[in-house]
This record gives C-alpha cells, structure tokens and sequence, in this order.
C-alpha cells in the first residue's frame, strides 16, 4: 500500500483495511499526524534508520517500530 499527500493539504488515505478516506496529513515537528475515522496515526522518523507508527483508537494503542535493514 502506497499513500501519496502533501502535508496540510485533504488527500484520500487508504487504510489497513483498504478503505479509501479523505483526510489531510498535518506536520508537528518531526512526527507526521492524521486522523482516519477515529483513529490518530502519528509516525515519526527517530533517527536514519528507525520509524515509529503509533495507531489510537480510545484507550487502545498500537505501536509498530521499523529498522532499516542494512546488508554486510
């Protein structure tokens, strides 16, 4: 799945599940923020090598963290 937006402006965000949603992707420092039907998104780039998405939905969190892979 690939999402293509510019920051600030409506785009239409295809969720996990497939759904196509109008929302627009707002920047706050370095973390990138939108909210797709109740659910706040917020990824944020900690460092080169490392990405971390935080999914919340109410009380519920889901926190998924990506490290680039780097070949020997």
């Amino acid at each position: 799945m690939i999402n293509s937006f510019t920051i600030g402006q409506e785009a239409e965000i295809e969720t996990l599940t497939g759904e196509k949603i109008k929302a627009v992707v707002n920047k706050e420092g370095n973390k990138l923020k939108t909210v797709l039907n109740k659910v706040t998104s917020v990824t944020e780039l900690v460092d080169g090598n490392t990405l971390v998405n935080t999914l919340t939905l109410g009380s519920l969190v889901y926190k998924r963290i990506s490290k680039r892979l780097v070949k020997k």
